[in-house]
């Protein structure tokens, strides 16, 4: 891959260097008149292959001279025109001979600094002044004297010493005068509309990413080279609408801001080529350029000099830029070295031309290689631009097309398992009926056996006069089982009942404290049987509580029983009731039995879990109890907390909301 980059590198240099030689090979061999001494003779079959450029040697006068004043003044000959290094603030002449005059036009490829006279006539432009505009063309017929011969004086009054404002005068025939005239027209306009797309792309691919600030200034730099594509185009109005000086201000403001433009759209392109901090460097230049240009006035030379200077340091550091993507394989680092090295090309070609080593010819005049070198350059950038688009876009393509896999193996995947857990809940749904079915059944089907079952041990109990002690015990022990089995079947016929929500609940207001009461009167003789101190403290007068009478004093002896179940001889169960200041009720059972460990704690509600700390203080237990009181407590949208700790006893807290 080294390679062929190197390669490619290589052959982009090749090229460029072709085409600059090229290009002055094509500016040597033009097709010229060229003036002896300041005399040329022209025949008409000499335009057989297209037009001439004027060149030769002219006759030089120093100072702006009129034509009337030439005739007393000194003059020297100059060498060819072509190669004329300073034309600036002299006068020129040369004398024309034409065998045919009707047939010829002339057409002025720049009009900038300077004003023609032909056979003492001043040439003017359609409105009529002197200001001659480029790609103006005139007909040779029109300016004919009394001589057989056409004198032609220009005056170039530009106080630059630079030749960019050099001038050219191509002579052919009408159609071929025109024909140049309408190229340069076309090419003109197929400028502009190079960079109206550039500037509409510009804007289109901001709308999309407003992050990427530096779209605004590609469209910035193409706008100031549209405005000076106007500018040399042949509309009359456009150029009387703007005035000289705004014209010059303009027109020198545009040689610079470009390059500016660019350099910071290399920049922010290209980050990591210079330190951050070189940002104030952009707005440094601008804000220079800008004052330079305002406040220096008509003194274009300074210009020049400034905008060249500052052009050819923004370009090499721009090259700089570039070659360092290039070395880390950048995949826009091509094109904008193909768009770099064909403007460097162009500015090369205009320096030779600037410094008389290179001759002004067809190539500047009727191409004009600067220009389209820098539409060339434009064009690379918006290229580079699109395929940085291009790129994020097929990136996200990409990721779009395996997030939409990844979906399709998620949404299969989701699929199965949603399937898996409808087919699981399903199943568990069923064995929950179905174990609710058994329960109500079991409980249902033991009440009438249990009944049967007590009525014979009743009727045994009469018959036996005088029973031994050990009957006695055999009969005491099968109550105690019947009792024990009578109130598991009642218990799971009400959990049962209760998980299908189809116990009726009587809520109405009455007094927690009178039931309270009754609690402690039905448990006391069991207590006190067992020596346990079963106490109610802190009880109001009246407590007024909303819910099922019934059922809330079910789950509150259910608790208070497993209290008493799991204490000790000697030992103490305590109620109290309080309300807190937001209105809900706090029952507490406390007892200092055995506690339950840490690791039963969670379980103790769950159906048939009698664990505790000391298995000795186990009673025959149906483990439903707690289950039962929790679901009536939350039923009545209250709640049971439990804190116990092993050896010291557990504490019971039924919290019921506030009857407002």
């Amino acid at each position: 891959m080294k390679l062929k980059r190197r390669v490619s590198l290589l052959l982009t240099l090749a090229f460029s260097l072709l085409l600059l030689v090229s290009m002055i090979r094509i500016n040597q061999h033009s097709s010229l008149l060229k003036a002896t001494a300041g005399q040329l003779h022209v025949e008409l079959g000499q335009f057989a292959k297209g037009t001439h450029q004027l060149a030769g040697e002219w006759l030089m006068y120093d100072g702006l001279h009129a034509p009337d004043e030439l005739a007393a003044l000194d003059y020297t000959v100059t060498g060819d025109m072509r190669y004329n290094s300073s034309m600036a603030g002299n006068t020129y002449a040369f004398y024309m001979q034409v065998n045919d005059p009707e047939s010829l036009h002339f057409i002025i490829s720049s009009t900038y600094y300077f004003h023609l006279w032909i056979n003492h006539q001043p040439v003017l432009s359609e409105d009529g002044s002197n200001r001659l505009k480029t790609h103006d063309a005139f007909s040779l017929e029109d300016y004919a004297g009394n001589t057989p011969g056409y004198s032609f004086v220009l005056q170039v009054y530009s106080p630059s010493d630079l030749r960019g404002s050099y001038f050219s005068l191509l002579l052919g025939t009408k159609d071929q005068i025109r024909f140049v005239h309408d190229r340069w027209i076309v090419l003109e306009s197929f400028a502009l509309g190079i960079y109206a797309m550039i500037i509409l792309n510009s804007f289109v691919l901001y709308a999309l990413k407003r992050s990427e600030h530096y779209l605004l200034l590609l469209p910035l730099s193409s706008l100031l080279a549209f405005w000076g594509s106007l500018t040399v185009l042949q509309y009359p109005v456009f150029h009387q609408l703007i005035p000289q000086g705004v014209f010059m201000y303009i027109f020198f403001t545009l040689l610079m801001h470009p390059s500016i433009l660019n350099f910071e759209l290399t920049r922010q392109l290209i980050p990591d080529a210079l330190p951050p901090k070189t940002q104030w460097f952009f707005y440094a230049l601008y804000a220079v350029s800008l004052s330079v240009f305002f406040f220096v006035g008509n003194i274009p030379v300074i210009l020049q000099n400034y905008a060249s200077v500052l052009n050819w340091f923004l370009i090499l550091v721009q090259g700089w830029m570039i070659l360092h993507s290039y070395r880390r394989n950048r995949p826009e680092a091509p094109i904008l070295f193909v768009g770099l090295c064909i403007l460097i090309v162009s500015r090369l070609f205009f320096f030779g031309i600037q410094e008389g080593l290179i001759p002004h010819g067809m190539v500047d005049i009727e191409l004009q290689p600067r220009r389209y070198a820098y539409i060339i350059y434009i064009v690379c950038f918006s290229i580079a631009i699109n395929g940085i688009f291009a790129r994020k876009f097929s990136k996200a393509d990409s990721l779009a097309i395996q997030l939409e896999k990844t979906n399709q193996n998620l949404k299969r995947l989701v699929d199965e398992k949603t399937a898996d857990l409808t087919k699981s809940y399903n199943q568990i749904v069923n064995l929950q009926d179905t174990r609710k079915v058994f329960l109500s059944e079991v409980a249902h089907n033991l009440r009438s056996p249990l009944f049967a079952l007590i009525g014979y041990v009743d009727m045994l109990q009469a018959d036996l006069a005088d029973p031994s002690p050990k009957t006695e015990q055999y009969l005491r022990q099968i109550n105690e089982r019947i009792d024990y089995i009578q109130k598991m079947a009642e218990e799971l016929f009400l959990v049962a009942r209760l998980e299908e929500d189809q116990v009726p609940f009587n809520m109405i207001f009455f007094d927690l404290s009178l039931l309270l009461q009754r609690v402690l009167e039905n448990h006391g003789g069991p207590a006190k049987q067992r020596q346990i101190a079963l106490s109610v403290e802190n009880l109001p007068e009246k407590t007024l509580c909303y819910g099922d009478q019934f059922r809330l004093q079910q789950a509150i002896e259910n608790i208070v029983s497993n209290a008493l179940q799991h204490t000790d001889e000697g030992g103490r169960v305590t109620i109290s009731l309080f309300q807190r200041d937001n209105g809900t009720l706090h029952l507490k059972i406390c007892d200092t039995g055995s506690g339950i460990t840490p690791e039963a704690l969670p379980h103790i509600f769950n159906r048939y879990y009698t664990h505790t700390a000391s298995p000795a203080t186990s009673k025959k237990s149906t483990g439903l109890g707690l289950t039962i009181a929790q679901k009536i407590i939350q039923m009545h949208q209250g709640s049971i907390e439990v804190d116990s700790r092993v050896g010291e006893g557990s504490e019971f807290i039924i919290i019921l909301p506030d009857v407002k």
